[in-house]
């Protein structure tokens, strides 16, 4: 088995804090739905398992507007074919017209298919109940 290599290391780095963070904020669902393979396993904080692509788009579809969003690669181990990422997010959304506010943390496998990088399995959680913001 090859390690990541540094482009590996940069692509997966780039799905994760640009390509995915901006389809969330423009609400772009096919182009995050695009960044997971077929049978994704999706756990959302405090809901059940999401299986598949399809499923993680209609929740996502339901998700509240976002004002503001980030996430940032904390560590990444793996090869040439298959990633672990550890990583965390913050936010800003609307909840019943008042914007709310967290932060969490992800763990995440990515795949490579067709010489690119998708979500495999995705894991979040809020460190604390998301709260207004101020």
């Amino acid at each position: 088995m090859s390690m990541l290599t540094e482009q590996d290391l940069a692509e997966i780095r780039e799905m994760t804090e640009v390509t995915w963070a901006n389809a969330c904020m423009a609400s772009d669902w096919d182009t995050a739905a695009a960044l997971l393979t077929e049978d994704v396993d999706y756990m959302p904080s405090d809901l059940p398992l999401l299986k598949g692509r399809q499923a993680v788009k209609e929740f996502l579809m339901d998700f509240p507007e976002l004002r503001e969003f980030h996430q940032a690669v904390e560590e990444v181990q793996g090869d040439t074919s298959l990633a672990v990422m550890r990583g965390t997010f913050g936010g800003t959304f609307m909840v019943e017209g008042q914007e709310v506010s967290a932060v969490g943390k992800l763990l995440c496998t990515a795949k490579k298919e067709d010489d690119r990088w998708r979500f495999a399995a995705v894991c979040w959680n809020w460190d604390a109940p998301p709260a207004p913001a101020d």
